[in-house]
């Protein structure tokens, strides 16, 4: 269940061993910027599942979130040649092109090693970090690293066109949102580059949220491959217009129950995924 490496322990410290299918993963590289935004995260590999995870960890407050998403759309040509209309939540890019390098390095060094180059490289994070994560997925399948997508509790990234360069090409995509989590509301408009945001997808809705036990993800989802889908016409689906809506439906508590003190479970890879 790949939230659990993206700001959490994977089992539950006191009374679980190690879960075996993370038994031998180690952290090859970590990385790390020292600006408002403190993306931080690392590079693993798992040799049980032969898994390249690059992870990236979430916000260190909700404050934080808030602040973070009153940033403005630039263009993002120097990252996506190909996407002459993508643009990206400014912080968001930077915040990314701090760590590019070291990242785009450290994967294919790993891919280069004999017993590793058909092994499967996976990127995921929580809040910041997911939306991060889905510029380093896009980033890497741009630079022909083929790679799998996992963000949780991830805000709107960047532009529609952007949204569908990721959403559209023949990697796998996950976009998971628990309940009414109001960081995926967010942001919705661009002031100074007047443009509206948009979302990845397909989108996985855990409409019930997750339950504070240490079997959340047995609750039922919901595939989404549109806005209209999911959320109905609350919080998933809030934007400028309907703001007020938002304010109504949607929830601070539920974007920190991607993981929490009982988590317990060991999946090699989210179900949804497989």
């Amino acid at each position: 269940m790949f939230n659990t490496v993206a700001g959490s322990a994977v089992c539950e410290d006191d009374k679980n061993p190690i879960c075996a299918d993370f038994q031998g993963a180690v952290t090859v590289r970590e990385f790390s910027n020292e600006d408002f935004y403190s993306i931080g995260g690392y590079v693993a590999i798992n040799p049980t599942q032969e898994h390249i995870v690059v992870a990236f960890k979430g916000s260190t407050s909700f404050v934080d979130v808030i602040s973070d998403l009153t940033k403005n759309l630039v263009p993002a040509t120097d990252l996506f040649p190909g996407c002459k209309h993508c643009s990206l939540h400014h912080g968001f890019k930077n915040a990314f092109s701090t760590v590019k390098d070291a990242v785009e390095y450290t994967v294919k060094s790993e891919l280069r090693k004999p017993e590793q180059k058909a092994w499967r490289v996976v990127v995921t994070g929580h809040s910041l970090g997911g939306a991060v994560a889905t510029i380093a997925a896009a980033y890497l399948r741009a630079r022909g690293i083929a790679c799998d997508l996992y963000a949780y509790g991830s805000p709107r990234v960047g532009t529609e066109e952007f949204a569908h360069l990721v959403t559209n090409d023949n990697n796998f995509s996950a976009r998971i949102t628990n309940g009414n989590d109001v960081v995926t509301a967010l942001p919705w408009f661009s002031v100074f580059q007047p443009g509206y945001y948009a979302h990845i997808f397909p989108e996985y809705w855990y409409k019930d949220g997750q339950l504070a036990t240490s079997r959340g993800y047995e609750t039922a989802v919901t595939k989404c491959s549109s806005k209209e889908e999911c959320a109905g016409p609350t919080c998933g689906r809030a934007d400028i217009f309907n703001a007020f809506a938002a304010q109504l439906t949607c929830s601070s508590s539920d974007h920190f129950k991607y993981i929490d003190n009982a988590v317990r479970l060991c999946r090699s890879v989210l179900q949804i995924g497989n």
